[in-house]
């Protein structure tokens, strides 16, 4: 099937399976073959399950494409009031991010790290509001509606970058990066030498290399690789929110809600 896809698209006998393997909708992930899915000879075309429902439900429109295939939009709840102890990091990462929207600069981190419950996909879902960007959360559920693989976070990161970046007013949200790195055998020596440190180098060129700002989050950076960190652009350490913040957080909430004055 690589082959005649790619004979069908135009290439010559010798080079139809690399230039089908080379073509968008595989860079894109949402089709892939070859590996397990050759046998006897020949190959699958398998179907990623995003495409498959857009194909379902017939998508068309630009945003409708991207929203179905990106991550899901974030939506704040919070306001920059209610993180008034970042004030000064909130402020640095408007400036930081915004500046980077408009260059179109890559390689652009940033990583907010913290105990569970300190507010960090909050943050960063307010951090966005407050540049006037759209924020997507990738890799979030496998097509059973279960948590990811690496590999499938790792493709859906890739997706959204190649979709979102000429846009120039989005950033994405990469919650819980320990997923990244730990499967890859980089956390605490895990795995052999010569994978993890073939992981550590692909990890670093995509740092690198995102074309759209990336926003990530983790509960802990003891076992990050210097090297990773090293490549983030800006990293906040959140804490949990004294008494008088939490009240009013809860109360944005409730009144977000339609909960305010509920007992």
């Amino acid at each position: 099937l690589l082959v005649l896809s790619g004979r069908l698209a135009g290439a010559e006998q010798g080079e139809a399976a690399r230039r089908a393997r080379r073509s968008g909708p595989m860079a894109l992930g949402l089709l892939f073959g070859g590996g397990a899915d050759c046998h006897g000879g020949g190959c699958d075309i398998g179907i990623d399950w995003r495409f498959a429902k857009v194909l379902d439900a017939g998508l068309t429109e630009p945003g409708e494409l991207i929203d179905a295939l990106a991550g899901r939009r974030q939506q704040a709840v919070l306001g920059a009031d209610d993180f008034a102890e970042q004030a000064a990091p909130l402020r640095l990462l408007v400036r930081l991010l915004a500046g980077a929207l408009r260059g179109g600069a890559a390689g652009v981190n940033v990583l907010i790290y913290g105990p569970p419950g300190t507010g960090k996909t909050e943050f960063a879902r307010t951090l966005a509001a407050e540049i006037g960007a759209s924020l997507y959360a990738v890799g979030e559920v496998d097509p059973d509606g279960e948590e990811p693989s690496r590999s499938d976070r790792l493709a859906a990161l890739r997706r959204s970058q190649h979709l979102l970046a000429r846009r120039g007013d989005a950033l994405l949200l990469f919650d819980e990066m320990e997923d990244l790195f730990s499967e890859a055998g980089i956390f605490s020596g895990r795995g052999d030498r010569n994978r993890a440190g073939a992981s550590k180098i692909f990890v670093n060129r995509l740092l690198e290399g995102n074309k759209v700002p990336t926003i990530w989050t983790s509960n802990a950076i003891d076992a990050v690789d210097p090297a990773h960190l090293r490549r983030m652009s800006y990293i906040l350490r959140m804490g949990y929110p004294n008494p008088k913040a939490r009240a009013r957080i809860v109360a944005r909430v409730a009144e977000a809600e339609g909960m305010a004055g509920a007992r």
